[in-house]
């Protein structure tokens, strides 16, 4: 067993790593005009999970597990990421 400078027994050490989480810059409201669409993205980065979804209920997922999404309709929705480092981002709501 090692002592410490001040004659403490030491007996294990821990490491705690922090991360800083993924950031994802949006803005909060987008505009189309009817008939029209709008493609969305935020940074692309192979190691993230990227889960795009309704952000009211019944919180539908739209099928789309990219950092791109196409939308043509109205509505509100959010985009939650998973990093490399298992840290969660979630982005405020945007809506269409």
């Amino acid at each position: 067993m090692q002592a410490d400078d001040f004659g403490c027994e030491i007996a294990e050490r821990v490491i705690i790593e922090t991360f800083d989480p993924a950031k994802l810059n949006l803005e909060d409201k987008y505009s189309i005009c009817e008939g029209q669409s709008i493609s969305i993205d935020v940074e692309d980065n192979d190691s993230w999970v990227y889960i795009w979804r309704e952000a009211v209920p019944p919180y539908n997922g739209l099928g789309n597990n990219t950092n791109t999404i196409d939308l043509d309709s109205g509505g509100i929705y959010i985009l939650q990421v998973y990093d490399d480092n298992g840290c969660t981002v979630s982005t405020k709501n945007l809506k269409l």
